[in-house]
């Protein structure tokens, strides 16, 4: 009898709880945390396992909890059997609190986000009873309860209350329970994705963000850089990432649009190493002079070309003449134009001839795209040189300017030309250069990136001045 009536006390109990606690609807106010809140609770540290298991595992989209008990924050815990030491009531309560505990697990499992949780699946109560002890269910019922509290209907679920002869350190309960839930947003997005938005660069932009930028600026800078071998401590991309950076770094200077329009440049004479890829300078500047009319159809007027790799240095010039005698627009090569404003460089000269992926350009990659470059696989390697190249490298080297002249205008052909200066010809690694590129640091990349910047900005600045005067 004691049992019963302290049994019809408690659903008395509940349903005037019931009654005062407000509605939690399915999807219209679902907020677990808020829920917790109300409720005054605020979630523990999750409970440590106690022997070789863990808290819980999640599979898929379900989450399995290992059982808890009724331990409180100040670690006490609800011990005894129901029906010989415990009460209905006292053992609904330490089944609240296997909830709250239980709450917190999940919680800690889910990153502090429990409205992930699309579903409680499955509820295992086991209850600590006196042989005729059988009102089981309405202990675990102070699970129940507080889980339908705090997710609403996403809280109902199946269950089973079942009574146990004992139970670990004789504590009064110990409950499972399964979930389901919202798979993680990170999970469903492309694993491989790392970019994160630039400002005033073209494939990141949205239409309206091109037309603002349009109405601030009529400036558009076009890197234009090349796939080609840079041996086996750079990527085939280095020109045309390295260039893309450097546009990059410069619009967020002073506001311009940074237009990449091709990866592909002119490099017939890497041809020799797996990778490369090689346009004619027809296509290249085909390509670009239609890209070029329709940033001019979008507002844009004045392009700046960054040429970052050497073979295009012809085409860059060429580009930057078609545009000026041919278009409404203006051009001018980034190289020509910051000359006035470089400054002198710091850099020691070179002792030996150090230029294809050599320890400029590699410096340069340690500071614009750091994670693709790989020092621990650079190495030196001779160069084989046709022996009247040879006889006037010491000349190149010390910057003679006819000496380098003519040394370039042979060096780094292909070799269908019989120049046999092809890369493949002149070096098994691809490094053109005799130095180590290992040698290569990041602060010579960044001061040297952020000399060519603030060499543009200046060039920017003034080209801005004499344009107001339109």
């Amino acid at each position: 009898m004691l049992f019963r009536s302290s049994l019809r006390t408690l659903i008395t109990a509940a349903l005037s709880m019931a009654i005062a606690l407000p509605a939690v609807a399915q999807d219209e106010r679902y907020d677990p945390e808020a829920r917790l809140k109300e409720l005054g609770i605020e979630l523990p540290e999750p409970p440590k396992p106690v022997a070789n298991y863990v808290n819980g595992v999640e599979t898929g989209n379900l989450i399995f909890l290992a059982g808890k008990g009724p331990r409180a924050s100040d670690g006490t815990e609800l011990r005894g059997k129901l029906g010989a030491d415990l009460t209905i009531e006292q053992g609904y309560a330490g089944a609240r609190q296997t909830a709250i505990n239980q709450l917190a697990v999940l919680n800690d499992m889910l990153g502090g986000d429990l409205s992930r949780v699309r579903r409680v699946v499955k509820v295992l109560g086991m209850v600590n009873s006196a042989p005729d002890f059988v009102e089981q269910p309405a202990v675990i019922n102070g699970f129940s309860d507080l889980i339908v509290e705090v997710f609403g209907e996403r809280g109902k679920h199946a269950r089973a209350a079942v009574g146990m002869a004992s139970l670990p350190r004789g504590q009064a309960v110990e409950i499972e329970m399964i979930v389901e839930i919202e798979p993680d947003p990170a999970s469903e997005t492309n694993p491989l994705w790392r970019e994160t938005k630039v400002r005033n660069y073209l494939p990141h932009m949205t239409t309206t963000e091109v037309r603002d930028l349009s109405n601030r600026t009529d400036l558009v800078i076009i890197p234009l850089g090349a796939l080609e071998q840079h041996a086996d401590h750079l990527p085939i991309g280095t020109d045309f990432l390295n260039g893309v950076e450097r546009c990059k770094l410069i619009a967020q200077e002073r506001d311009m649009l940074v237009a990449p329009v091709l990866m592909a440049g002119q490099s017939p004479y890497h041809m020799g190493f797996s990778g490369t890829i090689a346009l004619s300078a027809e296509t290249i500047i085909k390509v670009h002079m239609e890209a070029v009319e329709s940033l001019i159809a979008h507002g844009f007027r004045r392009f700046i070309l960054m040429n970052a790799h050497g073979g295009n240095a012809a085409i860059t010039t060429l580009l930057a003449d078609q545009i000026n005698q041919t278009t409404a627009g203006v051009a001018v090569s980034l190289e020509v134009a910051v000359r006035p404003y470089l400054g002198r460089e710091n850099t020691p000269p070179a002792e030996v001839l150090d230029r294809h992926a050599g320890t400029p350009e590699t410096s340069s990659s340690l500071y614009l795209i750091p994670t693709l470059v790989d020092l621990s696989k650079a190495r030196p390697s001779p160069v084989k040189l046709p022996s009247h190249l040879e006889a006037m490298l010491p000349d190149v080297v010390a910057d003679e300017p006819t000496a380098k002249l003519v040394f370039l205008a042979e060096g780094l052909k292909a070799k269908s030309t019989g120049k046999k200066t092809s890369t493949a010809e002149m070096t098994k690694t691809g490094v053109w250069g005799e130095r180590d590129p290992a040698e290569s640091t990041l602060d010579r990349g960044r001061n040297d990136t952020r000399r060519l910047v603030e060499a543009t900005v200046k060039f920017v600045d003034r080209w801005n001045e004499l344009d107001a005067k339109r």
